[in-house]
């Protein structure tokens, strides 16, 4: 009887494994190494942990982006400085020379460029996810979009349109998106009730959705696959958590925990 068990479980774990080693799913870093900065060397959606996720294996990095009142696209996580920083107010409400010089997790690291990202992600052939923070907490207004766009083309003039098809501009408003007009970047929407954010997605033919793994289950999952629209799963932290996304079989994940998320796909 012993054994009958022993060879079950056996049989169970292999499955999964050759289960997920079958996925091509692609795997981002969430805010560089991680948005935790107790699982990342260093602090989320700084330059130095987008380089370790790249060092680590990972095929690209998302990070988070936040246009300053004088239209400079800049990578920060929070609605408020004083969250994470040694500064106070909101980005969107501050010229950029007021906020270069803040450190950031209680570090000696500063706020990054957006532009400071781009030579080791696209230029590498790596992955470039654009989380991009819509509204002005301080105002309770959104940004201009229009503004985005024109800091968006300003910060990638020079690149080729190989190299900007491998960055996705992902927001929770589409109408962010609807305003990006270089054809050559890929489009996500973000939102947790797939029965609404589906409908979106296809109508406006974006090519990606993303949602966090606690509103997600089995039947919306195939919901999203039976449409052929390519998905993605963020917000896992522990190795539970990875292998209850990839059991989902994602396109792709924004993974807090690279190091697991790359063994459990390449076991």
């Amino acid at each position: 009887m012993r054994w009958l068990i022993y060879f079950g479980i056996l049989a169970i774990l292999t499955s999964c494994k050759k289960e997920f080693h079958n996925l091509n799913t692609v795997v981002l870093g969430h805010a560089g190494e991680s948005l935790l900065k107790s699982r990342s060397k260093y602090p989320p959606d700084t330059f130095k942990s987008a380089e370790r996720a790249i060092n680590l294996g990972a095929t690209g990095v998302e990070i988070d982006v936040q246009m300053t009142a004088d239209s400079i696209l800049v990578a920060y996580h929070d609605p408020e400085l004083s969250e994470n920083s040694d500064g106070s107010g909101c980005i969107n409400s501050l010229n950029y020379n007021e906020i270069k010089n803040f450190k950031v997790y209680k570090s000696d690291q500063t706020i990054d460029l957006l532009s400071d990202f781009l030579d080791i992600t696209i230029k590498k052939g790596k992955e470039l996810f654009l989380d991009v923070k819509h509204a002005n907490a301080c105002t309770n207004m959104t940004i201009d979009y229009q503004t985005f766009n024109n800091a968006l083309n300003t910060a990638l003039i020079g690149y080729t349109n190989a190299e900007k098809n491998l960055i996705t501009i992902n927001c929770r408003d589409y109408h962010l998106l609807e305003a990006v007009t270089d054809t050559s970047l890929k489009l996500g929407y973000e939102y947790d009730d797939v029965s609404i954010a589906l409908p979106i997605v296809l109508a406006n033919g974006y090519d990606k959705l993303t949602i966090k793994l606690e509103a997600l289950d089995q039947t919306m999952a195939d919901m999203i696959k039976n449409a052929g629209v390519s998905f993605g799963i963020y917000n896992m932290k522990t190795r539970s958590e990875v292998y209850e996304a990839l059991e989902y079989a994602p396109d792709f994940v924004i993974s807090d925990n690279i190091e697991c998320t790359l063994k459990a796909l390449n076991e």
